[in-house]
């Protein structure tokens, strides 16, 4: 309580609102439980599109423990905080310099990460959002993901996910031609061919072909 008074007290000291000089715990109450699941929707949308060119959007997820017996989506999975209790997992879409969140997702427990990332880039055509670049963990890596990624990135998202091993690293990459004095690391950066194979239910059938990737190898010695 004494947090949230706080915050609000600085907040409402700098903006110009309703309530007053000062919002009272009372008022916060009332304001945050004014604002439906569809304004939030709005926001992110409208704040999403006003920086949609100005950074990339990073993709991350956590877990959220609960004894609730009741709750549907409340189901035993990959718990990160490691306490051996079932959990809701809650997907979040975020920019890498405002810190915003324009979407977000609330799963059952015992779906992984990487069984979201189809659905993420359907439901951004579904918002309207136009060309973003989107940056993952190696949680959400996996063949068939950095297919799907071919498909969506050639009609208009980016995609960058962090493999989960490699055995491509190039040679040179400790040398002084591939330090980056910038960021203090080697980096190197190369064109590879990827093959795909796409099932396509609706046409019962399946296509494969090459794409063009690129593979980022980054070398610290730390």
């Amino acid at each position: 309580m004494w947090t949230r008074r706080n915050t609000f007290g600085y907040w409402s000291a700098n903006h110009v609102h309703p309530c007053g000089e000062d919002i009272s715990l009372q008022d916060s109450s009332k304001l945050f439980a004014s604002i439906s699941e569809g304004n939030v929707r709005d926001f992110a949308r409208l704040q999403g599109k006003r920086r949609l060119e100005k950074e990339y959007w990073a993709y991350d997820s956590t877990s959220i423990s609960s004894y609730s017996e009741t709750l549907k989506q409340v189901r035993y999975g990959k718990n990160k905080e490691s306490d051996h209790l079932p959990q809701i997992n809650l997907l979040l879409l975020f920019g890498e310099q405002s810190g915003l969140p324009f979407h977000y997702r609330k799963l059952s427990g015992n779906i992984p990460d990487v069984k979201t990332v189809n659905t993420l880039a359907r439901e951004l055509d579904i918002l309207g959002y136009g060309r973003v670049t989107l940056v993952m963990d190696r949680g959400f890596y996996s063949k068939a993901n950095t297919a799907s990624s071919q498909v969506h990135c050639r009609r208009q998202h980016r995609t960058f996910i962090r493999e989960k091993t490699h055995s491509r690293s190039p040679e040179g990459i400790r040398d002084y031609g591939s330090y980056d004095s910038r960021y203090g690391i080697g980096a190197s950066s190369q064109a590879v061919e990827w093959d795909y194979s796409q099932d396509r239910p609706y046409k019962k059938d399946t296509i494969a072909g090459g794409r063009r990737m690129y593979f980022h190898v980054y070398y610290s010695v730390q």
